[in-house]
């Protein structure tokens, strides 16, 4: 699994990235969310170098105030670094978690995050899957 792990995110970071676009209206999302004072951060299984190159191919490397990979051993989960994420901004009343994954829907529920399903995406999670969560 760890070689195919690999080979998947050489060629993902080869090929893919460079196709990657943001979806309509995000930019200003998430630049609205930050002038309200949101604290914006990423939770993902990408590694540190296809992120960053994601954010700077897309001009939001400014945008996030943390970044959470994963690690080349897999020895770290979503879970893990949505705990990070909550040890850092320990006085927040919320925090929210928008995924396309059910292990994304799982590792917030872990977290006690409110979950947004995004119904496109890698993971294309369902409405039958989420019965309580907002879905986008």
């Amino acid at each position: 699994a760890e070689a195919a792990t690999k080979q998947y995110r050489q060629i993902y970071t080869e090929k893919y990235i460079s196709e990657s676009v943001l979806y309509d209206g995000m930019s200003e999302v998430l630049n609205t969310l930050r002038a309200e004072k949101c604290h914006l951060c990423i939770a993902t299984m990408k590694t540190q170098e296809q992120v960053e190159r994601l954010l700077t191919l897309n001009d939001m490397s400014d945008v996030f105030e943390i970044v959470h990979t994963a690690l080349a051993n897999g020895k770290k989960t979503k879970t893990d670094m949505l705990e990070f994420i909550r040890e850092v901004y320990p006085n927040n009343s919320n925090y929210f978690m928008v995924g396309d994954t059910i292990g994304d829907l799982e590792s917030a529920m872990n977290m006690k995050y409110e979950f947004i399903g995004a119904a496109y995406g890698y993971g294309k999670i369902s409405r039958d899957s989420c019965s309580s969560v907002i879905m986008l």
